[in-house]
């Protein structure tokens, strides 16, 4: 029987920098009769998870960073740790803002046991309130008015983005911010929606950057330059854009569909492979695509785009591949 053939750094690199959550079965009464104006992908979902779940899964890589096995040419193995830190959010919900305003929560580690409250607002019919957030009170938070919704798109556009329940953005050295789990825990004490939140009740335009900074290497002798390489990376929030490859029994993933990066001189992560360089070209061209879709004047991106044009030079893999920095 053949062996499956062998991952390359940078396959390995987007899974352990994709994010997994449990996931919790829809009860039967709710698998079926879906707005149709929330799932515009018209696949079948019976599954989500919990807000709350997925930033717990972040609370050990927040502390120890997540690692990734990389093959030096010529050279020995080295386990590469990363740190996530928040970059951008925006989360969208078809649930009511005044409800959400006043939701209080006594133990924030027990989701479990608000399960039934939350799937009772299902079957109380509950529809969109339609009512922009005016809560201006948390210096993170952004508003329509912020990223410039001129509200001339079509119809499902406006949907999608009609309720922000929650917007934040960092634009601090990455040196100076907190990792993702504690900036996102000291939200949930004006948020507490973003623990108890489904992935179910949030529309197609929710999604969050994250960014993460090399930390240290195991078993490295030599650490070459682009081994400092930080990535960019795009995760949507929404069942509904989940795609069903990523739902299994035992997990939920989030892998990226956006990335962005800077320091890739020499042949760590891409090497000779040219496929994983289009793979990069492809996703980082998705990121393009969605900020400009969102009206999101993205500062992180901005920034790891310039300084990627800035550092290149005859060793960047551009070069070998096709200069994609022109393109952005």
């Amino acid at each position: 029987m053949a062996s499956a053939p062998s991952q390359t750094n940078f396959q390995r690199l987007l899974r352990a920098l994709t994010p997994t959550v449990r996931p919790r079965p829809i009860p039967r009464a709710y698998v079926e009769g879906w707005n149709k104006t929330w799932n515009p992908l018209g696949q079948p979902i019976t599954q989500y998870y919990s807000l709350g779940d997925l930033w717990y899964s972040f609370e050990k890589w927040s502390a120890c960073g997540t690692g990734t096995r990389i093959e030096n040419p010529g050279g020995e193995d080295v386990m590469h740790y990363f740190v996530p830190k928040l970059s951008a959010i925006q989360i969208f919900t078809t649930k009511s803002l005044d409800k959400l305003r006043i939701l209080k929560i006594k133990d924030i580690k027990d989701i479990d046991g608000l399960e039934a409250e939350l799937w009772s607002d299902e079957s109380d019919g509950e529809k969109s309130s339609g009512s922009p957030s005016n809560d201006s009170s948390n210096a993170w938070e952004v508003t329509a008015d912020d990223w410039g919704n001129d509200y001339e798109d079509p119809p499902l556009y406006r949907r999608n983005f009609r309720n922000l329940y929650f917007g934040a953005e960092d634009t601090t050295s990455p040196y100076f911010r907190a990792p993702l789990f504690e900036k996102i825990f000291e939200a949930t004490v004006q948020y507490p929606g973003l623990m108890t939140l489904k992935s179910t009740d949030l529309t197609p335009a929710s999604w969050i950057a994250i960014s993460w900074y090399p930390i240290y290497q195991v078993a490295a002798h030599e650490v070459k330059d682009d081994m400092a390489s930080p990535f960019l990376t795009f995760h949507t929030l929404s069942s509904f854009f989940i795609d069903a490859a990523d739902v299994t029994a035992d997990a939920i993933s989030l892998p990226p569909f956006g990335i962005a990066s800077y320091r890739l001189e020499g042949d760590i992560w891409f090497g000779s492979e040219q496929a994983d360089y289009v793979k990069f070209y492809d996703l980082h061209r998705a990121a393009d695509s969605w900020l400009k879709q969102v009206h999101f004047n993205h500062y992180d991106f901005k920034f790891f785009n310039k300084k990627a044009d800035h550092d290149c030079n005859a060793d960047c893999p551009c070069r070998r591949y096709g200069n994609y920095h022109k393109d952005f």
